[in-house]
């Protein structure tokens, strides 16, 4: 007697269902990534111009050096490179002061010690090299995280004090004293900050260290610190 051959086991119907929860899981995974391109914006890379202001520090100045403002302007260039990191490399002018003290013999009382304020006026450039991330936060808002070696090259370092009326000593006029006199021409610092970008404004508050020393006498020195506001437009 002939027996029919055994029909082929049915197909596990959960196969078919789980071939279905894969290609919903994948669109779902594409539509979420398109609309999060749609959503953020990527990046590109740009021009931006920035100018802000700062407080100056003379860390290890002790008595003699402090605290000051300063200024300073230019131009950035930011080079998004994988992502949202972005190598931002800069060119800015600077005009920084700080306090300065000294105690001199007046001519009219020798006998007697007196305090003389004064500042140190430094002009000069300053070439920042950042590396940053941006995350972002809405369609035109993202916040920058950076940080980075910047150079200052002084192109001038006055040092001024406020001469006591009636008094004529010599060591109060206005002094040259970049260079061999003392202000070293360059300095290194370490830059690091945080930024929010909104459309095509920036608005940043970062702060450096100094690296080097510049100014470098023997009994004086300092290095160069600042905490520093900028505003900037992007082109």
């Amino acid at each position: 007697m002939k027996t029919a051959p055994d029909a082929p086991p049915p197909r596990p119907v959960f196969m078919k269902h789980l071939k279905i929860i894969l290609i919903l899981c994948l669109s779902i995974v594409a539509s979420a990534h398109i609309a999060a391109d749609e959503l953020y914006h990527r990046p590109v890379n740009s021009f931006s111009l920035r100018a802000g202001a700062e407080i100056t520090s003379a860390k290890g100045g002790g008595d003699y050096y402090g605290n000051g403002i300063g200024t300073s302007a230019g131009v950035v260039f930011t080079h998004y490179f994988y992502g949202d990191f972005y190598l931002e490399p800069g060119a800015y002018i600077f005009y920084d002061t700080f306090s300065q003290t000294i105690f001199i013999h007046p001519d009219d009382q020798p006998a007697q010690l007196s305090q003389v304020d004064g500042s140190i006026r430094n002009l000069g450039f300053r070439l920042p090299l950042n590396l940053g991330y941006r995350f972002p936060i809405s369609e035109n808002l993202g916040l920058k995280l950076f940080t980075g070696p910047q150079m200052n090259f002084s192109l001038m370092a006055r040092s001024h004090f406020n001469k006591p009326q009636g008094t004529g000593n010599d060591q109060l006029n206005d002094t040259d004293i970049l260079g061999k006199r003392g202000f070293k021409r360059f300095d290194l610092q370490w830059n690091f900050g945080v930024g929010l970008d909104y459309n095509r404004w920036y608005v940043a508050i970062n702060a450096a260290t100094g690296l080097t020393k510049v100014m470098n006498r023997t009994f004086e020195h300092f290095r160069r610190n600042y905490l520093y506001v900028s505003l900037g437009y992007t082109f």
